[in-house]
């Protein structure tokens, strides 16, 4: 439920979280370590690089993993996060389907994943929420106030005066 005390807790939110465009924000703990010398060693490291990020699982094996690890049949998990049903199949059947963001956070919140969670299910969908977008962070704010209703999270984002996540489907 939305109340003035939520939308405050956001507005207080953005205030401290907000990046505007153009700010550098320095990143602690990064190392940058030196390209390889010569060629073959830069082709070998790129190569080694690219084995091992496939590895990591797609976003369809991931949220399917997720959906299976809370207990949610396919079906509730498409209509608690807003999604046609065919849109779901697609996804969950094509091992490389790259989905919108705004359908990464819908899946994100349905599932009601914990921040670490909710930006590793982004990763895989080659996403990030960023500081200096105000609808991301109102994302950030749901998710770490456990608000993951949509009607509430298109509530607080129309409160903001910004585009709504999803419209909810048609029964």
């Amino acid at each position: 439920m939305i109340t003035d005390s939520l939308i405050a807790k956001l507005r207080d939110f953005i205030k401290e979280q907000h990046v505007p465009d153009g700010k550098v924000v320095p990143r602690h703990g990064i190392v940058h370590p030196e390209a390889p010398k010569g060629l073959e060693k830069l082709a070998t490291a790129i190569s080694s690089f690219i084995d091992k990020q496939k590895d990591r699982s797609t976003f369809s094996i991931l949220l399917n993993n997720l959906r299976e690890e809370r207990g949610l049949s396919e079906p509730e998990l498409y209509k608690k996060a807003w999604v046609d049903r065919k849109l779901s199949s697609r996804i969950m059947t094509t091992r490389d389907y790259h989905p919108s963001k705004n359908t990464a956070l819908a899946f994100g919140l349905a599932l009601e994943l914990k921040q670490d969670e909710f930006n590793e299910l982004l990763e895989s969908a080659g996403y990030a929420l960023s500081r200096s977008s105000i609808p991301d962070l109102v994302i950030m704010f749901c998710v770490q106030s456990k608000v993951y209703d949509l009607h509430d999270v298109n509530a607080l984002l129309v409160v903001l005066e910004q585009k709504t996540l999803c419209r909810e489907p048609k029964n």
